[in-house]
């Protein structure tokens, strides 16, 4: 369903995931998981031009917005902790921001969602991240252009 041509499909499928793996405590599922949405989400883009109308572009901007789609289900397991693996899923999750619609909105979408959830104990939970990727978070995330 995180590759149903129907966006709305799609979306509800990532918040499905998310809600049934809040209930997994094996965290070699989850790192499965984000195996596969990692390699999902780097699906190529054919053409140096974005068509809406390629058959090819658009299968793969659909495996590329599920792998995405996937990642956020992934960052809203555990809402009020930072699992060791997250942070590296949160900075290759930030480097779809550029993508094409609808990927780009689910970047900001969840980025939004975390910020919320987080920035009461940001100064504490900061320390789960390494500099590089602080840096590379904090420039999504409180970056005024972003919210713009």
């Amino acid at each position: 369903a995180l590759v149903d041509p129907q966006l709305e499909v799609r979306d509800l499928a990532s918040t499905s995931l998310a809600g049934v793996l809040t209930f997994v405590d094996d965290d070699d599922m989850i790192l499965q998981l984000k195996e596969k949405f990692l390699a999902m989400a780097s699906e190529e883009l054919p053409g140096k031009t974005r068509k809406s109308g390629d058959p090819n572009f658009n299968a793969a901007l659909l495996r590329r917005h599920g792998g995405v789609l996937g990642l956020a289900a992934l960052a809203r397991v555990h809402p009020y902790e930072i699992p060791a693996w997250l942070p590296d899923l949160l900075v290759s999750f930030a480097t779809h921001i550029h993508d094409p619609m609808p990927i780009k909105n689910t970047v900001k979408k969840t980025f939004l969602e975390f910020w919320k959830v987080h920035q009461d104990a940001w100064a504490s939970e900061k320390n789960n991240f390494t500099d590089s990727q602080l840096t590379i978070l904090t420039e999504l995330l409180v970056s005024p252009s972003y919210f713009a």
